[in-house]
């Protein structure tokens, strides 16, 4: 796309992310990612918005904004008359339709919103965890020699206080971002919990079925053996890691084909290559979705937001040359893809697209949770926490200024003591929160674990099944 075209893309989306935010009372940095005329039941014209965060619908006097956190299903009806069915948790349901038919904007639809829904954008300021937790010592570390300090002879220097009360409005302001940031990761938890319901869902589906199989294969098949050829094909390749080398990394994305449809994917990040395969098979998408990293030329973040282009070296059409897709993560894809082509790729943004860090390897690093304090201890938080002797009240026998200045630095200590508290009331409260996240994530592993055994136990059985022809 031209520089004009990229523009003028970029000014069509800004335009249509006010509308919405306007409309819908959206604060940022929430966008418009795609949009829909379309109808429902009660008014046959109006507008269907998908953002990072909700769908929304204006039609009339009728103004509907749902978060993926509060939808349950949603049901496709494709083809002639093609509607698209959203249910939410509370079993209220909206169905839209009228939908126009080039590209099939009701599928592309659902699964915009089936992916979002399971997938929360997620990005990643690597700088505000080390922030906040360098401000948070270096308070404590003034807190702590503050009564040494003041049994001196008074020589102040309120230029260091109004650093320390700069530093401390900073810290609250990086802790309520690190906050937000934990609320959405909980967020997105959840959604995994639900994807994984879906997975348990599938799994006593398979099973049934291969008691179905099981039941009935010796009739069909009898005592038939394998060929050798088969047998040979059938044989499990185990593919062993370089030692040393960097782990395979796998993310849910939209895949966009040439006709611009697009298609639920994988994103497998090898170690020398990576592909786009199919979510239940593992084969590629399409032929040809298996590249090197030394075939990129350019990784372009689009107007459209989510949306990413891997453009590859050659020469023809560029439409012929070019990997397109959305994803929730763009800038962990990013990094992986920026870092494995030897940091050598061009990485573009084009106008007015969010920009983001992604040289940083921390943005694949999700923070850990805090120890919590042992018994009879003190943690830098609680440390805040303590009534502090006044400055001025250690004076004896001061100047007039002296005394001035010590008044002015205990009003300043004053606030950094607020809003130490408010901060350890924050902290209490991100830590529950981490805690259960954690809990959750926990009982997600030993799920998993059981579903692995579920799906080794019926891949033995299959095996099993398979030697009978």
């Amino acid at each position: 796309m031209s520089d004009a075209k990229a523009a003028k893309k970029s000014e069509v989306m800004r335009q249509k992310t006010e509308e919405f935010r306007k409309e819908f009372q959206i604060s940022k940095p929430d966008s418009v990612i795609q949009w829909y005329e379309c109808g429902t039941s009660t008014f046959s014209s109006g507008k269907l918005y998908i953002s990072q965060n909700f769908i929304c619908y204006k039609g009339g006097k009728t103004t509907e904004r749902i978060p993926y956190t509060k939808i349950q299903q949603v049901v496709l009806k494709d083809g002639l008359g093609a509607e698209l069915t959203v249910i939410l948790t509370d079993n209220k349901k909206f169905v839209f339709s009228g939908f126009s038919k080039i590209r099939s904007e009701a599928k592309e639809a659902y699964e915009f919103i089936q992916y979002l829904k399971a997938n929360a954008v997620s990005y990643v300021e690597p700088g505000v965890i080390d922030a906040h937790i360098k401000a948070q010592q270096a308070a404590a570390q003034q807190a702590a020699g503050q009564q040494q300090a003041t049994q001196q002879r008074a020589q102040f220097n309120t230029g260091a206080v109004d650093q320390l009360l700069a530093s401390a409005y900073d810290a609250d302001y990086l802790q309520a971002q690190t906050a937000e940031t934990i609320a959405r990761q909980g967020e997105q938890i959840n959604r995994i919990g639900t994807k994984l319901d879906g997975i348990e869902g599938q799994l006593n589906k398979a099973d049934h079925k291969l008691k179905g199989i099981e039941s009935c294969t010796y009739y069909i098949f009898g005592s038939q053996k394998k060929s050798p050829q088969r047998e040979a094909a059938l044989k499990s390749k185990v593919a062993q890691a370089t030692p040393g080398a960097p782990p395979d990394i796998e993310l849910d994305i939209l895949f966009k084909k040439q006709d611009d449809s697009v298609l639920p994917a994988i994103i497998v990040l090898g170690a020398a290559s990576f592909s786009v395969v199919h979510p239940m098979t593992g084969n590629l998408i399409e032929k040809g979705t298996q590249w090197k990293y030394d075939q990129m030329d350019q990784v372009i973040m689009r107007a459209r937001h989510e949306h990413l282009d891997v453009r590859f070296k050659g020469s023809g059409p560029v439409k012929d040359r070019r990997l397109r897709l959305m994803c929730s993560y763009l800038q962990q894809l990013t990094n992986v893809l920026w870092t494995r082509s030897g940091k050598t790729v061009k990485v573009e943004f084009e106008p007015l697209v969010r920009k983001f860090e992604y040289k940083d390897e921390r943005v694949l690093i999700i923070p850990p949770s805090s120890r919590e304090q042992k018994a009879g201890g003190t943690s830098a938080a609680n440390a805040f926490n303590r009534p502090a002797q006044s400055t001025s009240g250690l004076l004896s026998g001061q100047d007039a200024q002296a005394s001035a200045d010590a008044q002015y630095i205990d009003n300043a200590l004053d606030q950094v003591h607020a809003l130490a508290k408010g901060m350890n009331v924050r902290g209490q409260e991100m830590n529950n929160q981490i805690q259960q996240q954690t809990d959750a994530l926990n009982g997600y592993n030993q799920r998993l674990d059981g579903y692995n055994e579920r799906t080794a136990n019926m891949n033995q059985r299959l095996d099993h099944q398979i030697d009978k022809y």
